[in-house]
């Protein structure tokens, strides 16, 4: 099929969105081309059938001069949508991986019909429900009553029957595509987004050139393994104030699976975000192998990639990020975050936090094997005890490499079970800036990897505050001998660091202490091996009630 056939000219003048929406009507289960030209629209294209939209590389679909939207989601290019059905509700509380549900009715359901899960449980236990909700998409294995279904997915979360329980059926569009051509919309002021998939089953954008998008570029609502590929976005700026802030140039709000690769995102508030819609978490979208440039503002402090809490189990790997404000920020439980190279961030290059009310803690994120160069503040940043949260729990960082930055390479705050092993610090510029610096933390494990503070003055490899159970195994720890009141390991506080055990390090080249705690107690130091530290003094314990001194060579 051709929009040509159907009266659409591609002058860049005459209004052709009548012309294309016929085209696209007739075109069920079929691919329509886009001849080179440009579309003039006036108003967005709908899509509710299986149709392939595919776009010469000359095409351009015109959406600029369309009037500037009142809100967030309201002015779109082109939204491809499912069909959403009515609430049942459900009649019996779910377990976590269990896979049948009590309802009230199972009638209109059938073998595999897709079902919105959801509740008003709050995404997190000891999370608010008023900042978001738990819910997932599933499929429909088995009718085995007039009040039971069984799901193919065993479910990801506990549900509470109390809370609003539900199920919808949810009728997704498969056969959703577009490839292919430029989508212009109408740039700053215009709260406009370019291409939306609501309800889809696979849906693909891929070989799309978005720019204008100010709302956001490619987006995705309660999909099912969505793919964006090969597209280029720029200028997603986020329309802010009254509006609301987006600036995505993509976004996958709610949803399970799917993934984004080799896209060029540049000059966006966010070049990916994700979180939860509808109450639908999104569960394990993947981003590998794109390219980002200049996203994130200095006026909003943001990042790059900001990965909100209901972002289950996503992954980030062997993207490049370089130039934007920040790097990125993770914050949904079971993030893996690795072998991605940030550089010349303004800010952090990859900070750990939460926004949202979670007593909890936020678990198990994991940065590993990334390139972190040249960042104005922190290399990796975990931050808890920020926005009303308590604490980051269970962290890994391993065999990061982070050179060149304004303050601390590694900065943990409010971080409670953390593990960094065989990470790779140095070119620390500045006064007091330490390799790793650990504040207000518990249960902290650090194994092998180099440190190397020798550039910073006023500094420390390792600088341990109001911090307790901190152990330090096999870890190559350089200085300068020319720094000024540089430590190697430095435990101190306005109150009681305890335990700290550094067993078997190399600790060399320092101007003052190898080993330096203060306020400090029950404190183990064996087997270290100390050279060329300027201080007579190179180990020092101070204060330390009850202490083990033993087996270093000084």
């Amino acid at each position: 099929m051709n929009v040509k056939d159907f009266g659409a000219v591609g002058d860049g003048v005459t209004d052709d969105t009548v012309a294309i929406q016929t085209a696209i009507d007739a075109s069920s289960g079929k691919r329509l081309f886009f001849p080179p030209g440009t579309y003039r629209l006036t108003s967005g294209l709908t899509v509710s059938t299986a149709i392939a939209l595919v776009l010469d590389p000359s095409a351009t679909l015109d959406y600029s001069g369309v009037s500037a939207g009142t809100a967030l989601g309201q002015r779109i290019a082109v939204t491809f949508s499912g069909v959403v059905g009515s609430d049942v509700d459900v009649t019996a509380n779910i377990a976590a991986r269990a896979t049948t549900i009590s309802l009230a009715s199972t009638t209109g359901l059938a073998v595999n019909d897709w079902i919105l899960v959801r509740s008003d449980d709050p995404y997190a236990p000891g999370g608010d429900s008023s900042q978001g909700t738990l819910g997932h998409i599933a499929r429909i294995r088995t009718v085995d009553s007039s009040t039971q279904i069984t799901t193919w997915e065993p479910s990801p979360f506990a549900y509470t029957e109390s809370l609003n329980l539900r199920v919808t059926k949810v009728t997704m569009l498969e056969g959703a595509s577009i490839e292919g051509g430029k989508i212009f919309c109408g740039g700053a002021g215009s709260v406009h987004s370019a291409v939306r998939f609501n309800y889809c089953d696979t849906p693909l954008c891929r070989g799309v050139s978005v720019d204008g998008a100010e709302d956001s570029g490619v987006s995705f609502a309660n999909c099912v393994a969505p793919q964006v590929h090969n597209c280029d976005v720029v200028r997603s700026t986020s329309p802010g104030g009254a509006v609301g802030n987006t600036g995505y140039a993509i976004a996958v709000y709610g949803g399970v699976g799917g993934n984004a690769s080799g896209n060029r995102l540049y000059n966006s508030r966010h070049a990916i975000a994700g979180g939860g819609f509808l109450g639908v978490v999104s569960l394990g979208f993947e981003f590998i192998g794109n390219d980002v440039f200049a996203c994130g503002y200095a006026s909003a402090n943001t990042w790059a990639v900001d990965c909100h809490e209901p972002c289950y189990n996503w992954k980030f790997v062997g993207n490049t990020i370089n130039g934007c404000h920040g790097g990125a920020v993770l914050r949904g439980p079971g993030t893996v975050f690795s072998s991605n190279t940030i550089r010349d961030t303004t800010a952090d290059g990859v900070r750990v936090q939460q926004f949202l009310n979670n007593s909890i803690g936020l678990p198990r994120i994991t940065v590993s094997d990334n390139l972190i160069e040249n960042t104005g503040t922190f290399g990796i940043h975990a931050l808890g005890h920020g926005y009303g949260t308590d604490k980051i729990i269970n962290l890994v960082l391993s065999g990061n490499q982070v050179s060149g930055t304004g303050n601390h390479a590694i900065f943990l705050d409010y971080t409670f079970g953390a593990t960094l092993s065989s990470n790779i610090v140095s070119n620390i510029g500045g006064s007091a800036r330490h390799a790793v610096y650990i504040r207000n933390s518990e249960r902290i494990s650090i194994s092998g990897g180099q440190y190397d503070s020798s550039l910073s003055t006023n500094g420390n490899c390792i600088a341990i505050e109001n911090s307790s159970k901190v152990t330090i195994n096999g870890t190559h720890l350089i200085g300068s001998t020319s720094a000024t009141n540089q430590d190697g390991i430095r435990s101190f506080g306005s109150g009681t660091n305890n335990s700290i055990i550094v067993n078997g390090c190399y600790v060399g080249g320092f101007s003052r202490y190898a080993i330096y705690t203060t306020n400090s107690d029950r404190v183990i130091l064996t087997s270290n091996d100390v050279r060329d530290v300027v201080g007579g003094t190179k180990i020092l314990i101070s204060g330390a009630t009850t202490s083990v001194n033993a087996n270093n060579i000084t």
